[in-house]
């Protein structure tokens, strides 16, 4: 027998894969772009994690009361939603996407980080949620692709490793 204790982790995965699936399926429909359904898919799971971090804090404080995995599905679907829509204005590149993974993994840890020394929950829970959303924001940006000219000047650069004898061992070198 189940206790309904145990029917919440079960629910909230369940609902998690649904609002995601439902996200890159009606990327995939309204647009077939490369890096709209990579997009969507990590919106859903930032805009989850965000969403979880924040129902914890605001949880610990003693506030209204949610059923559990609320926040992470209500983030889930709100962030996989958000990503749809930004997804044809944007146009993202799978890279970019990946950038922007990057970003909000180590903007949420430093987030933490951050708020470390505070022993308030929902102060924590808004620095880590905050800075996922400022971290992914800055990846996405920097692992915007580059023009055809910058492209071309990096072809032109030569990268030329080298190793040199030395007593007792070597030296490493790179020439640019």
């Amino acid at each position: 027998m189940v206790s309904k204790g145990s029917d919440v982790p079960s629910a909230n995965l369940q609902g998690s894969a649904v609002s995601i699936g439902v996200g890159i399926g009606v990327a995939h429909a309204g647009d077939a772009a490369p890096g709209t359904a990579t997009f969507t898919l990590s919106g859903g799971v930032w805009g989850g994690l965000v969403g979880a971090a924040l129902e914890r804090g605001f949880r610990a404080e003693g506030g209204r009361e949610v059923p559990p995995g609320a926040g992470l599905l209500v983030g889930g679907a709100t962030g996989a939603l958000a990503a749809m829509v930004t997804a044809r204005w944007l146009r993202p590149t799978p890279t970019q996407t990946r950038w922007l993974d990057l970003g909000a993994i180590a903007g949420f840890f430093v987030g933490l980080l951050a708020a470390a020394k505070t022993d308030d929950p929902p102060a924590v829970a808004l620095a880590s949620g905050l800075g996922c959303i400022a971290g992914g924001a800055l990846g996405y940006v920097l692992g915007a692709p580059s023009t055809p000219q910058e492209r071309a000047m990096r072809a032109t650069r030569r990268v030329t490793p080298g190793f040199t004898p030395a007593p007792g061992g070597g030296v490493f070198s790179v020439s640019l």
